[in-house]
């Protein structure tokens, strides 16, 4: 997750997600939420991290919490995208949680590098748009906020529900449903989602189309890096 001004932004969103997945795939943690708060905290404090990422690996033995300086997408104005090769196993129990079984998100992410491209947007086995290979997907439809369903089998991403419930709160119709490539062929705007990434405007997906309207994106971008200034 990130840090800003020297504090977590979400922390508690964080921690309630990650002890969900503890629960469901029945990894006990051995400390409380109070008790990882306070361990991210005082590692935030240790290391004098004034904007940077904080990592929290979660073991049946122990915690490892860690953080980096430094935030990698800050200077990235926009995404440019392929649709992956590879396909999510929406039946997958681990397509829900954020695991370290990552390899298949970083071997999207490097299919789309290798093409000179940022992003890599991974459909499931049905063909329906699931998620980024570090990211949620959204787009913009004739004044609608569109995003793919749960069932499509991808993180509920906490910046994806922030995004969300601000769209809502501004007056704009949010709308989780299966979502299909042809999707965004007609979307007037797409953009991506993560804890590090805030929002990133989507200026081309190959072969699909490119983007010329950023302006939800864009304000979508500027009234979530509000809420995480509220946050700190």
């Amino acid at each position: 997750m990130k840090i800003r001004e020297g504090r977590h932004v979400f922390l508690l969103e964080h921690l309630d997600r990650l002890l969900n997945s503890s629960r469901e795939l029945e990894i006990p943690s051995p400390f409380s939420r109070e008790e990882i708060a306070e361990g991210c905290r005082n590692t935030i404090q240790a290391n004098a991290v004034e904007k940077g990422i904080l990592r929290i690996y979660l073991t049946p033995l122990l915690i490892l919490i860690k953080t980096d300086a430094g935030l990698p997408y800050e200077t990235k104005p926009f995404f440019r995208s392929i649709i992956s090769s590879f396909r999510r196993n929406a039946s997958s129990p681990l397509a829900f949680h954020k695991t370290l079984n990552y390899y298949e998100n970083i071997l999207a992410r490097r299919e789309a590098n290798q093409q000179g491209y940022d992003e890599a947007i991974l459909l499931n086995l049905r063909g329906e748009i699931s998620e980024g290979a570090y990211s949620n997907l959204f787009m913009v439809k004739k004044g609608r906020l569109l995003t793919p369903s749960l069932s499509s089998g991808l993180l509920p991403g906490i910046t994806r529900r922030k995004v969300m419930e601000i769209a809502r709160e501004t007056g704009i119709e949010v709308e989780e449903r299966v979502l299909l490539p042809k999707d965004l062929q007609e979307a007037d705007e797409a953009f991506f989602t993560s804890a590090l990434m805030g929002v990133i405007p989507c200026k081309e997906i190959k072969g699909v189309r490119e983007f010329a309207e950023y302006e939800t994106s864009l304000k979508l971008k500027t009234l979530l890096s509000e809420a995480e200034r509220n946050n700190v």
